[in-house]
């Protein structure tokens, strides 16, 4: 019987198509950074991740993205700490530990003028 073939082409099918498609909203969203469209390269990570969830460069984008450029700093540390669980010994993660540390540090720092602020009035 062709059965057991079918199947595993149609599985194979499945992961190269899966593949192709990270692949292609992975790739819109560093075109969309790189012209300085921010929102869409924020959509187009977003629907990377929705095709491969574990994709640690798509976490490392998406972090940088809300870090420097859409000031998220709660974001941007989900997607550091995301990557670094992904690939805790990769060349950037003593970079990436550290802009966790400062991220976290403004927000503590925003945080603590808002408080002052309220305070004051």
């Amino acid at each position: 019987t062709l059965f057991p073939y079918t199947t595993l082409f149609r599985s194979e099918m499945k992961k190269t198509f899966k593949k192709e498609r990270l692949k292609f909203h992975y790739n819109m969203g560093l075109m969309y950074d790189r012209n300085k469209s921010y929102k869409n390269a924020l959509k187009e990570y977003i629907e990377a991740l929705k095709v491969a969830p574990d994709d640690a460069d798509t976490h490392y984008n998406l972090a940088i993205l809300y870090d420097d450029h859409l000031d998220d700093k709660q974001k941007a540390i989900q997607h550091y700490e995301r990557y670094l669980q992904l690939r805790p010994s990769s060349e950037e993660a003593k970079k990436v530990e550290y802009w966790i540390l400062r991220a976290k540090k403004e927000t503590k720092d925003e945080s603590t003028l808002f408080w002052h602020k309220k305070a004051k009035r």
